[in-house]
């Protein structure tokens, strides 16, 4: 289990995201797509990673934006896991769209 982390360690692991802010003690993502499709695949594929290692974000589609929320439910807090995640989601859109 991954430990909470504090401020910060949240502000310094920020830095090496892209979009990525903190709302709420979430750490929050918006991202436009192209199309529908583009978006929805794109989901497809954080939630396929997202069972893999068993941290699953929320994830709110509607038409080409995607929402992401990521925080450790067992911990009411944001930890590493979170951030992991949210680094293989923008290498994997780095990956898909640029």
């Amino acid at each position: 289990m991954s430990e909470i982390l504090d401020e910060n360690k949240i502000k310094e692991s920020l830095e090496a995201l892209d979009g990525w802010v903190i709302k709420n003690n979430i750490l929050y993502k918006k991202i436009s797509f192209k199309t529908f499709m583009n978006a929805f695949s794109f989901m497809n594929i954080v939630a396929d990673h997202s069972e893999k290692i068993n941290h699953h974000p929320k994830l709110t589609n509607e038409y080409n934006i995607l929402e992401i929320e990521l925080h450790t439910h067992s911990l009411n807090a944001i930890t590493e896991k979170d951030f992991s995640l949210a680094r293989f989601i923008d290498n994997i859109y780095e990956e898909m769209f640029s």
